[in-house]
C-alpha cells in the first residue's frame, strides 16, 4: 500500500510539474504583450523562382497602434500601421511592408524573439517575419 501511495504522489509531482512547463510553451500575444515594446530583424519574401530579405524595425506603441522602419529603402522615415491581436494572430492593417495576417509560430523561452509567418500553406509564396526585441 505504501508503495501505490509513493508512485501515485510522484506522479502527481511530475503531472503537475509539466502543466507549469507546458504553461509557458503557449503562443499567445494577447494581454498587451507586444504594446510599448520594440523590435528589429528581418523580414523575408519568398516566392517560387525567387526570395527577398530586408532588414525592418517595429514599434509597437499602444494596444493597436505603431510603426516600422525601413531603413534599406527610406532611411529616415517611419510608417504608422495599425493592429489586432487574437492570440496567435497579428492581424497588421494599412497598406504597407508588414500588413496582413500573420501567424505567431515561434516564440523562444524568454519570449524575446519571435518567428510570424504569412501565407502558411504556401510553398512557395511565404513571408516570414524574425524579431528580436530591443525595448
Amino acid at each position: 500500500m505504501k508503495k501505490i501511495n509513493i508512485v501515485i504522489l510522484l506522479l502527481s509531482i511530475l503531472l503537475t510539474g509539466c502543466k507549469d512547463e507546458d504553461k509557458d510553451n503557449i503562443l499567445d500575444l494577447s494581454n498587451g504583450f507586444l504594446q510599448q515594446t520594440a523590435w528589429e530583424g528581418t523580414i523575408t519574401f519568398l516566392r517560387e523562382n525567387d526570395s527577398s530579405q530586408r532588414i525592418i524595425g517595429i514599434s509597437f506603441i499602444t494596444e493597436n497602434t505603431g510603426y516600422y522602419e525601413d531603413s534599406e529603402i527610406y532611411p529616415d522615415r517611419q510608417f504608422q500601421f495599425s493592429y489586432r491581436v487574437d492570440g496567435k494572430l497579428l492581424s497588421v492593417e494599412h497598406h504597407s511592408l508588414i500588413s496582413g495576417d500573420w501567424f505567431l509560430v515561434e516564440m523562444n523561452k524568454n519570449k524575446d524573439q519571435l518567428v510570424f509567418k504569412q501565407n502558411i500553406h504556401s510553398q512557395f509564396n511565404t513571408n516570414t517575419l524574425k524579431l528580436f526585441k530591443v525595448y
